[in-house]
């Protein structure tokens, strides 16, 4: 049995327009890989209903690492694993954010996005008045969605040196993506390849929020147009998943 762990956006799902899509090579790629037993899942800092809202009933996911680490699923949906985030850190980093700079964060909860007063972002969102009002709510994720990778850089650094007691920043192009300490991309590869048992596991990313997946995984793929550091710490350069399960084929002569 092998493991393939795969990113989401610009990775396995492609964004055009308002709309996006999944290659029709990788779809079928990904369902001969399975049915001669391996498994395929997901390493992303989407949630489960945000995944499900590009890509349900197109894939069958063999595993849910979601959020950068802080939620693990396994097929069924069943929590392997969860981290939340403290609500005193999220009330002070949020009005620490917006008093300095007026960022305003994209919140997230196993079931929703949420945001103060108004979306950050075009996708479904639960608007609340004042950040007062979200204390009852469980957050797993923090997601800033900034208009340059400087501007991104610039808060994930701050963010870290300010926070990194107890939360992690992780720049992914112009967003920074937020979870609880000790959670990462690579955490959750650790978590799902000892829960299955597995001796090697492949994975590939296309960003720099993938650096921890692709440091973790024993083979690992991105893309010629990723970032450079991104590409230095790939075994291997592909045009997208279909090549590299051909190259996985190829090492494992099936």
């Amino acid at each position: 049995m092998i493991i393939f762990a795969s990113d989401f956006d610009n990775t396995l799902f492609y964004h055009q327009g308002e709309n996006g899509y999944i290659r029709k090579e990788d779809i079928e790629k990904i369902e001969q890989f399975q049915a001669v037993g391996n498994l395929f899942g997901l390493c992303t800092g989407r949630a489960l209903f945000d995944v499900f809202f590009d890509a349900k009933d197109i894939i069958d996911f063999d595993f849910y690492i979601l959020v950068s680490g802080a939620l693990i699923l396994d097929k069924n949906y069943k929590i392997l694993h969860k981290a939340s985030i403290p609500f005193s850190v999220i009330k002070n980093m949020y009005l620490h954010f917006k008093n300095k700079y007026g960022y305003n964060p994209l919140l997230v909860t196993e079931k929703s996005f949420c945001c103060v007063q108004e979306k950050v972002y075009d996708v479904d969102t639960d608007i609340y008045q004042s950040i007062y009002d979200m204390s009852d709510l469980e957050f797993i994720g923090v997601s800033y969605v900034l208009d340059s990778l400087e501007a991104s850089r610039t808060l994930c650094e701050e963010l870290n040196a300010r926070y990194g007691d107890t939360i992690i920043g992780y720049q992914n192009s112009t967003s920074v993506d937020i979870v609880c300490k000790g959670n990462s991309k690579g955490t959750g590869i650790k978590f799902v390849k000892k829960h299955l048992k597995a001796n090697k596991i492949y994975g590939i990313g296309d960003s720099y929020n993938d650096l921890p997946m692709l440091e973790t995984v024993d083979v690992s793929f991105t893309f010629h147009s990723s970032p450079e550091s991104v590409q230095k710490q790939a075994t291997h350069l592909v045009s997208g998943i279909a090549e590299a399960i051909d190259i996985i084929e190829q090492e494992n002569e099936y």
